[in-house]
């Protein structure tokens, strides 16, 4: 969705967008949770390396082969934005998407009942700068414009990483763009600086045109798959198989990294020496352990006290991670 890039929507605008969002997820006829069920619909948020176990599953055809040895047919859908994900998984047409934690948690706030069920990779945060920009440190991006998508894993890596550089949100000047606006804005220097995840900031280095700010891997953004409570609690099974099938995938890419940068290429449409770089940036031997709670918890608390979301969600109590209760 294309923004006007002198304007940032306040953050109650944004959780707005998200309200309006669930109202109309709320209005659509859903199954009941017990009937037998003959599509699966998987998501993904954007275009992310941090994606590739998920991307192997689905050239390979794996989820597929694995949901029809049910009956169940496997419907995709690539979002550009949290408010499109949040409306799907209100209204029942959403049953696993892949993202990061903070749109999943925007998503959670809004009274929808998803829970983080894989994770991916880990990435850190991301800033790119033109090439022969004067800025040198995160420091240096006082008073610039910055592009990002509000809502979005880089949107918090970057307020951390500006408060890690004694900097705030008033410092800057946040333009609301997606990866494609973002990305002409960036190369007719409209804006100063472009967070954003991988492989995008790779695709503007290899080009020539940007190079990556040091010292934002400190902040980590989780890239993770959550699941529609209503359809893991009625169908566990379900929950199981597409855990399984992601595994797989996991485990593929750790074997054959190579063909594995080969597929991600062709899936997302940029080229191997750009996924190449930006393969670097992501660890994805990283488990979903009680562990991350208290990260996701954080990060759960920043969005609520920044007015990104109206709810603050209590990730343990509601279960944001699946299988996690206030026993463990």
């Amino acid at each position: 969705m294309s923004r006007d890039p002198g304007r940032l929507p306040s953050r109650r605008s944004f959780a707005s967008l998200i309200t309006a969002a669930v109202i109309l997820g709320a209005g659509g006829a859903a199954l009941a949770e017990n009937a037998k069920v003959t599509t699966v619909n998987i998501g993904s948020y954007s275009k992310a390396v941090d994606y590739a176990p998920y991307l192997v599953a689905k050239s390979k055809g794996w989820f597929d082969e694995a949901f029809g040895k049910e009956g169940i047919k496997v419907d995709y859908t690539e979002f550009q934005e949290t408010p499109a994900i949040t409306e799907a998984f209100g209204s029942d047409r959403a049953d696993f998407v892949l993202l990061a934690e903070i749109p999943a948690l925007v998503v959670k706030a809004s009274k929808i009942d998803v829970r983080t069920t894989s994770i991916s990779s880990v990435i850190g945060t991301t800033v790119v700068v033109p090439t022969d920009s004067s800025i040198k440190t995160f420091s240096d991006l006082k008073g610039k414009k910055i592009a990002i998508l509000i809502g979005t894993g880089e949107n918090y890596g970057l307020l951390k990483v500006l408060a890690d550089n004694g900097l705030t949100a008033d410092d800057v000047q946040l333009l609301n763009l997606g990866p494609a606006d973002a990305k002409a804005a960036f190369e007719q220097h409209q804006v100063d600086a472009w967070a954003v995840w991988p492989p995008f900031p790779e695709q503007e280095e290899v080009n020539g045109k940007g190079r990556v700010l040091p010292g934002g891997d400190g902040v980590k953004v989780y890239s993770i798959a959550i699941g529609r409570g209503k359809l893991i609690d009625a169908h566990p099974e379900l929950e199981k198989t597409f855990e399984a099938v992601l595994d797989k995938g996991r485990a593929w890419v750790g074997a054959n990294p190579d063909e594995a940068k080969k597929i991600t290429g062709e899936q997302l449409g940029f080229s191997s020496d750009v996924i190449s770089r930006a393969w670097a940036r992501n660890d994805f031997t990283a488990k979903l352990t009680p562990n991350l709670a208290a990260d996701f918890q954080a990060k759960a608390d920043f969005l609520f006290k920044g007015g990104f979301v109206s709810r603050r969600v209590d990730v343990v109590k509601e279960q944001f991670i699946s299988g996690l209760t206030t026993t463990q």
